[in-house]
């Protein structure tokens, strides 16, 4: 729910910044802060991928362990339009891994887990379950990304991503 997400960020920036005058204070600051496009950086390539997806019309999805904040950050990243749906943990009631979000973004695109790639960057929370529902997923190596997984997918470009898709640029 909305609620545990905000507790949620409440302990964490809590464990991370230790003692402070006003925790609340801080906390309201940085919780709105991370609502804003402003805040958050796209890695390389995103938008030119979703471009590329876009125009061989290509049904792209979010499926985010974050809150309604989440909603306005894409609606201000540059390229993001090309996003259809958003499935985001707060608003389906769980959390990646559980196999329960995974079966709400199936209901939500209305298709079988065989016309699912998963391209994520956490292979406990993305990729794992995703296969085990029968979904076909990669993983992109990202800053903070877990090393040393014997059976990660690192994407070397969107070439592979199209390739997926079986269609040539």
């Amino acid at each position: 729910s909305e609620q545990d997400e905000r507790e949620f960020w409440q302990r964490t920036v809590a464990d991370v910044l230790g003692t402070v005058k006003n925790p609340e204070a801080c906390f309201a600051e940085l919780y709105e802060h991370f609502a804003t496009p402003e805040a958050w950086k796209l890695c390389q390539g995103v938008e030119q991928t979703l471009a590329r997806l876009s125009k061989h019309d290509v049904r792209v999805a979010v499926a985010s362990n974050f809150d309604q904040r989440l909603h306005r950050v894409l609606d201000g990243l540059s390229g993001m339009d090309a996003i259809q749906l958003r499935v985001i943990s707060s608003e389906v009631g769980w959390r990646k891994p559980d196999h329960r979000f995974f079966e709400a973004l199936l209901a939500q695109t209305g298709v079988s887990s065989k016309e699912i790639l998963i391209v994520g960057d956490d292979v406990s929370n993305d990729i794992v379950p995703a296969r085990e529902l029968g979904m076909t997923s990669v993983f992109v190596r990202g800053r903070g990304s877990e090393t040393n997984v014997e059976a990660e997918l690192t994407v070397a470009s969107v070439d592979e991503i199209l390739n997926w898709c079986q269609f040539d640029e």
